[in-house]
């Protein structure tokens, strides 16, 4: 899945990530 991580986006997709 590509996501684009911007300020707090990046956040929420590293713990989705996880």
């Amino acid at each position: 899945v590509d996501v684009i991580f911007t300020g707090e986006t990046c956040a929420d997709a590293w713990i989705e990530k996880e």
